[in-house]
């Protein structure tokens, strides 16, 4: 892995309970820190958690994408459910991370607002 790869874990992501399992998981590994014959090893560190946990997180905001998709995006805004679920998978998106408007349009209730 390059240096310029490596992303700092800030406080937010201190406070994840998702890094602080990543973390105990990894926490005594030794892992190689340049590669190839000669390698250094280092114990595991935030910047290795953050390296797991990145891709973690966006392929967990793309299964919540895909199902809202799937079990919010085609049912009318009148459907009893509808609000429900949609609360549901964009706390999810947030969760981790993400800006749920820009990724799957706006919310509910604003849709419900323009067409009154």
């Amino acid at each position: 892995m390059k240096q310029e790869n490596l992303i700092d874990p800030t406080s937010k992501d201190l406070n994840d309970p998702m890094f602080e399992a990543i973390w105990q998981a990894i926490k005594g590994w030794d892992l190689s820190r340049n590669g190839g014959v000669g390698a250094s090893y280092a114990g595991a560190t935030g910047t290795d958690v953050m390296t797991v946990l990145i891709p973690v997180r966006e392929t967990l905001v793309a299964w919540a994408v895909e199902q809202w998709r799937e079990q919010v995006g085609n049912r009318p805004l009148q459907n009893i459910y509808r609000r429900e679920l949609d609360y549901v998978w964009r706390k999810v998106i947030r969760r981790m991370g993400a800006d749920d408007v820009s990724l799957i349009g706006p919310r509910h209730d604003e849709l419900l607002k323009e067409l009154k």
